[in-house]
């Protein structure tokens, strides 16, 4: 490695462990759940909107409905990973024209894709 390639990477590398280093000490000294409270509300607060955009359901119906679209969202999430994991694998498959022995069953992929 020449000495430009060794300074360019060296800013990354010290930002990184910097910004390690101010998460060990923010969570030393306040409760994690604390500091992320306002973004978690915040996070749910799009799901309540969209279960009762017209505020007419009571509370208890709203943030029933809402954690069951919180729950849709990470399984989409869920979907669209276990899809582009399957799309890598037979991308490599193709390309070797191996088999790789660590790789789910074709069906059992096929069966986390939506139709």
């Amino acid at each position: 490695m020449n000495p430009s390639e060794r300074t360019a990477q060296s800013p990354r590398i010290s930002h990184a462990l910097r910004g390690r280093l101010g998460a060990h000490v923010a969570h030393s000294r306040n409760d994690p759940q604390d500091m992320t409270k306002a973004a978690r509300l915040a996070f749910m607060s799009t799901f309540e909107r969209q279960a009762d955009p017209d505020c007419i359901l009571t509370d208890d119906e709203r943030i029933r409905r809402a954690t069951h679209l919180r729950k849709a969202h990470f399984t989409r999430m869920a979907m669209k990973s276990a899809e582009t994991r399957a799309n890598r694998i037979n991308r490599r498959r193709s390309k070797s024209g191996t088999i790789d022995p660590c790789a789910p069953p074709a069906e059992a992929v096929e069966a986390l894709t939506p139709d």
